[in-house]
């Protein structure tokens, strides 16, 4: 294998376990706030509208299941690229 393409082929690896690390990153975070704005609602702490908002701000009028499948469906990408990846390598 050429020098420049084995070159390319791990700095594309590079890049997609950045990229699998970030998404997995922004998943746990959504998880997180979620979780924080359900405890807040439950504690009577904020109300529903402002609970609705907040979460429609943050996720851009998506829904949490929404990005959570984006972010399962990157990442699942992210791994089978990087998968064949290694075996080019």
């Amino acid at each position: 294998m050429q020098k420049s393409k084995l070159a390319k082929l791990e700095r594309r690896k590079i890049e997609l376990v950045r990229s699998i690390a970030s998404y997995k990153e922004h998943r746990r975070k959504l998880a997180e706030f979620v979780s924080e704005l359900d405890l807040q609602i439950k504690r009577g702490w904020i109300s529903k509208e402002g609970y609705d908002s907040k979460l429609y701000n943050l996720l851009q009028g998506r829904k949490p299941w929404q990005w959570a499948e984006y972010y399962n469906q990157s990442i699942q990408h992210f791994e089978q690229e990087l998968n064949n990846c290694e075996k080019t390598i």
